[in-house]
């Protein structure tokens, strides 16, 4: 069985998405449905690691989470490792793994 492991990167990166649409939206509800997906989405990795598309960087996959969002992972031995989640909308020029 696989586990997932946040980067604090990502972990970061998350708290900033949901500050962001805290404020923006004067509610939590959107980053509570943003949240409820990024589970659901752990638990399809804990299941089948390989699903996400790889990218250029050495390893590293990628799943997109509500269109708006992709989640950057490696998976080693029996953990899956959440590099970042990134918001889509922002310059891919500016990501860095």
């Amino acid at each position: 069985m696989f586990s997932i492991r946040w980067e604090t990167r990502a972990i970061k990166e998350q708290n900033l998405i949901f500050e962001f649409w805290n404020e923006n939206n004067k509610s939590k509800a959107y980053s509570r449905k943003i949240f409820k997906e990024i589970k659901r989405i752990e638990n399809l990795l804990i299941k089948n690691p390989n699903m996400g598309i790889l990218t250029d960087f050495c390893d590293v996959r990628k799943l997109v989470v509500m269109d708006k969002f992709s989640l950057f992972y490696k998976v080693s031995n029996k953990t899956i490792n959440i590099l970042t989640i990134w918001d889509n909308r922002r310059n891919p020029n500016d990501l860095v793994l």
